[in-house]
């Protein structure tokens, strides 16, 4: 059922996970570019009181949602957006966990320590990825998720002011550093 997508946020203290529909490629790098240039503003806005454990799904959804006209859909994977410890079933990590999940056009982890962006990854499952095998299994900058869409012209699939959303993702990843490794399951609220 279309392009599906997940995205992770691990903070000090919760795993976040959710889903959207028809995103792939360019539009998954213009709407989490968007996602966090909203964190980013937040943070500015709101300075001492800025808690992302707060204000990750209204950033999230502002990233999203916030032209009426070019809108994708995106919600918590599982009845709730916070990761429970029987959401992972007999999964021991991240990696199998996120190998289990409805996906075909890759997923997003994000890494969030003390209310600041500490890395970013895509991922390409092996199960029902469309991707191209050297790129899944592992963790990949947004250049390397976007090696396995076909570069359309943009100028015809996006108007001017999505190919300036674009830009700004573009510029957003280029400022954060890839994560390494995957989050871990170790969360007090896990236990």
């Amino acid at each position: 059922m279309g392009q599906r997508f997940q995205i992770l946020v691990k903070t000090n203290k919760r795993l976040y996970l959710y889903h959207a529909q028809w995103l792939w490629g360019e539009y998954a790098i213009r709407r989490i570019g968007s996602f966090i240039y909203a964190i980013n503003q937040k943070k500015k806005i709101e300075k001492g009181y800025f808690d992302i454990d707060r204000e990750i799904r209204d950033c999230l959804f502002w990233g999203f949602n916030y032209k009426l006209s070019d809108q994708n859909k995106v919600h918590p994977y599982f009845d709730s957006e916070i990761l429970e410890k029987e959401d992972f079933g007999k999964k021991k990590n991240i990696k199998d966990f996120l190998e289990s999940l409805d996906n075909n056009n890759g997923q997003f982890i994000l890494g969030i320590k003390d209310n600041e962006i500490d890395g970013y990854a895509f991922y390409n499952p092996h199960r029902y990825n469309e991707s191209e095998g050297k790129r899944q299994g592992k963790l990949i900058n947004w250049e390397e998720y976007l090696l396995d869409y076909i570069k359309e012209d943009l100028e015809t699939r996006f108007n001017k002011t999505q190919l300036k959303e674009l830009e700004r993702g573009k510029k957003i990843f280029r400022k954060i550093p890839l994560l390494k490794y995957f989050p871990s399951l170790e969360l007090k609220e896990l236990n």
